[in-house]
């Protein structure tokens, strides 16, 4: 008898409790949360807003690292000029960042340079 009730003293004392165990899995997940997905939706929110403003005449850079001036745009592709009379079809999710003439840097450059 004796060893039946401290079995059960040591199972109660050994571990966290249900409620313990439901905040801290909770307390993960918020933390995912605001420093995984928030960013990271925020972030395609940023690209898919420069990628519909996209007009002539804005320069832009690939994600393959070319430059060019936005000749025209429609709704899926974007036509570059990389040199005079060379012109470069590319999808739009290919564009990585945006410089409006008269700028300075492209829109995504957080290098500071």
């Amino acid at each position: 008898m004796i060893g039946t009730t401290s079995f059960l003293f040591d199972s109660a004392a050994a571990g966290p409790s249900l409620i313990q165990n439901v905040v801290l899995g909770v307390g993960i997940l918020v933390l995912v949360y605001f420093f995984m997905l928030r960013p990271q939706s925020q972030e395609r929110k940023k690209v898919e807003e420069m990628l519909s403003t996209l007009q002539k005449g804005d320069r832009v850079v690939t994600r393959g690292g070319v430059l060019g001036r936005v000749v025209s745009v429609a709704d899926a592709s974007v036509v570059l000029e990389v040199a005079d009379k060379v012109h470069f079809t590319f999808e739009k999710a290919a564009i990585m960042s945006r410089e409006r003439p008269g700028s300075e840097a492209p829109s995504s450059d957080k290098s500071g340079k």
